[in-house]
């Protein structure tokens, strides 16, 4: 019972961790630094990295460059452009990306 109690995914409906809202264009209107990785079907690691994120906020189109360094050293740039369509809702695409993005 315990180890099922650590297999359970977010939930939307789950109790907030904070009464502040999240704002896109406020958290990356400036400089942010991330790490992730990439996993296969089967949970095994592929690929971890480090990303540099500049945003730029002009007040209708946040501008995000990242600039990703991987474990093995090679580099990639990635430049987004994200226009708010909502209150809680963008549209974005970036060179290299099929279709627009939405979330």
């Amino acid at each position: 019972m315990v180890l099922s109690a650590c297999a359970g995914r977010p939930d939307l409906a789950d109790e907030k961790l904070s009464q502040r809202d999240f704002e896109l264009e406020e958290f990356f209107d400036g400089h942010v630094v991330g790490y992730g990785q990439f996993q296969d079907r089967f949970g095994t690691v592929r690929r971890r990295f480090e990303v540099q994120v500049a945003g730029d906020w002009d007040g209708e189109v946040l501008t995000l460059t990242e600039d990703f360094v991987y474990a093995d050293a090679s580099t990639e740039r990635r430049v987004w452009t994200l226009t708010k369509t909502g209150p809680e809702t963008w549209e974005g695409s970036a060179p290299g990306v099929i279709g627009q993005a939405r979330g």
